[in-house]
């Protein structure tokens, strides 16, 4: 899935100006600063490049390509490669104080920072814009890209999307769990995947840009975990205490990334009429893409989630211990439990909370083969 950003460049900061682009670039490739989203990018993912301050004319004066992501820098981790690009200070490719309509809307999403991502419903309007620029559809045509907003590109159906059926397509494993999923999610590499239907499609699609930031359609993911909970414990409400989510990490927070986690907790909650309560905390910088990157163990991953996690309110979990009640635990996607089966053993060693009920619910189950039942399995792999 193909999304574009917007990454911000103060001339005022280092003097960087759009004029020193050539000086800048190494070959056709230009490098970037990124901070908040570093884990959710994509190899093939488009920056528009917006130049601001000094006396330089504001706008975005570049389009490029990600083809190299470096996780484990804070400097020069991202590159991209250049697909058009305007050296002249008041010539942007496209120029803010014609588009105001476009860009405010953008900006408000992130006041600071440098990097914005550009939701769904923006991709029309940007394919538009980036349209109306001189050369640059050529430009991709000769680089064979086509890009988000075209008549050609891919667009996901989110209102068809069926949800998971819970008694026919998972696994024992993850009925004995309890595991409440609103969609099926197609891994990025599942070679043993020879087709998915449309529907699996669409959602990972839609799935991919909301953890880039996208939060357009958290109404409709929300409704689809609330009627997914009614389903499967009927209107029956008496038995949860509150609702939680899954923690973004501080090193994301700090960065200025959307908790979508925590968003959709808290749609769901007031959905629900159900309490959300900001439980956990995590300190630094952990989190599972960026451990297996980095080729840490499993065993690293669990021990220092453990040690970086806080509870912030201890006497919650004790009074959940001895209510009979329960606790809903969100997360954005359930791969193989590793994350909420930490979080859930770090509650349960509080002294008298041994017993605590907590019942995991996710907008996404992975479609690996532990998560699924044996006849989907084979449908994936055996369509032709």
């Amino acid at each position: 899935m193909i999304n574009y950003f917007i990454y911000r460049i103060n001339v005022n900061y280092d003097g960087f100006y759009p004029s020193g682009i050539p000086a800048r670039r190494s070959g056709n490739n230009l490098l970037f600063n990124w901070a908040a989203y570093l884990e959710a990018l994509d190899i093939g993912d488009l920056v528009l490049v917006y130049f601001f301050g000094g006396n330089s004319k504001k706008g975005v004066y570049a389009l490029a390509r990600i083809n190299r992501l470096d996780l484990s820098k804070n400097e020069n981790n991202v590159k991209a490669s250049l697909i058009k690009f305007s050296s002249d200070d008041q010539e942007p490719l496209i120029p803010y104080e014609n588009n105001r309509d476009y860009f405010d809307p953008l900006f408000r999403l992130r006041r600071r920072g440098s990097e914005i991502s550009v939701p769904s419903d923006f991709e029309n309007l940007t394919y538009d814009l980036l349209r109306k620029s001189d050369n640059i559809l050529s430009r991709c045509c000769q680089l064979g890209l086509i890009l988000p907003g075209s008549p050609e590109f891919p667009k996901f159906k989110i209102t068809q999307v069926r949800l998971a059926d819970l008694e026919k397509d998972v696994s024992k494993n993850i009925k004995e769990k309890g595991i409440i999923s609103a969609y099926l999610i197609r891994p990025r590499q599942a070679s043993w995947i020879l087709r998915s239907p449309d529907y699996v499609q669409d959602i990972t699609l839609a799935f991919n840009a909301f953890k880039k930031g996208d939060m357009s359609l958290i109404s409709v993911f929300a409704d689809a975990l609330e009627t997914q909970l009614r389903r499967n414990r009927g209107n029956n409400r008496s038995k949860l205490s509150f609702i939680t989510a899954v923690p973004l990490c501080q090193h994301k927070a700090k960065a200025g990334e959307t908790d979508r986690v925590a968003n959709l907790a808290k749609a769901l909650a007031l959905r629900l009429g159900v309490p959300y309560e900001p439980l956990f905390y995590l300190k630094g910088r952990v989190s599972r893409r960026l451990y297996k990157s980095l080729g840490y163990s499993t065993e690293k991953f669990i021990n220092d989630y453990q040690q970086n996690l806080l509870i912030r309110r201890s006497g919650m979990i004790r009074e959940l211990a001895v209510s009979n009640r329960e606790m809903l635990l969100v997360d954005d996607v359930y791969t193989d439990g590793i994350t909420t089966s930490t979080i859930i053993n770090v509650c349960r060693r509080i002294l008298g909370c041994e017993n605590i009920k907590v019942r995991v619910v996710t907008l996404g189950l992975m479609i690996k083969k532990g998560n699924i039942g044996a006849l989907l399995m084979r449908r994936f792999s055996n369509e032709n």
